[in-house]
């Protein structure tokens, strides 16, 4: 009896160490799920690390487009930092997130040969869903940071100028909003701030202020 209790006690620490040396990678693979499941783009996570109680440092976040687009990338993350009350999210009580900070390196606005713009085919623009509920749970977000670097936009549509790939300066640092609980209004609200610091509409077919012309590929 003493040595199957030694053995249980030896497994049950071996299985301790395992799930503390591998929880990044597992919260990693749920993560990039569930950033995909929220978007309904792919989603692929460069480096990720959980400190406790509630903090999740990303690096090296992009969202991949759906298929009909020629580029892969829709928007490229260097930098994702979130805490929340995991407590509450993990007894699937609420999703409380204190605070959400994202420093968004590219984002690639293409517009397809069908006329689709990729943004639009966001899930929360696209479809939404019902206020202040985010994985079927209640949903609050205390306070959105956003810094954004570059918008590169491609119209690919009929009739449009020749298919040049146009990279404008976004020059967004730490925009802040606080006291949100309704998803679709929050991507909303991300996507007509880049929109407008671009320069650009969901309907216009090129940016009025060009910094970088290149050849698309």
């Amino acid at each position: 009896m003493k040595k199957i209790l030694v053995l249980l006690l030896g497994a049950a620490i071996s299985a301790l160490l395992f799930i503390l040396l591998f929880q990044d990678f597992f919260f990693r693979i749920a993560f990039e799920s569930a950033v995909t499941r929220l978007t309904g783009f792919k989603t692929k996570i460069g480096s990720f690390h959980y400190q406790y109680p509630g903090a999740i440092h990303i690096q090296a976040l992009k969202l991949y487009n759906p298929p009909g687009f020629a580029g892969p990338v829709f928007a490229d993350c260097s930098r994702v930092y979130l805490v929340m009350n995991m407590p509450e999210f993990v007894r699937r009580e609420k999703s409380h997130i204190y605070l959400l900070e994202i420093n968004l390196r590219d984002i690639y606005l293409e517009k397809n040969p069908q006329g689709v713009l990729n943004l639009e085919l966001l899930k929360p623009l696209a479809a939404g869903g019902p206020a202040g509920r985010l994985e079927g749970l209640p949903f609050e977000l205390e306070q959105l940071q956003l810094t954004a670097h570059h918008a590169v936009y491609w119209d690919r549509s009929p009739g449009a100028p020749p298919p040049l790939q146009k990279t404008v300066s976004l020059n967004l640092e730490r925009e802040e909003w606080n006291h949100l609980n309704d998803v679709k209004a929050i991507f909303q609200t991300l996507i007509s701030k880049i929109l407008e610091e671009a320069g650009l509409t969901k309907t216009d077919q090129t940016p009025p202020a060009v910094l970088e012309e290149t050849s698309a590929p």
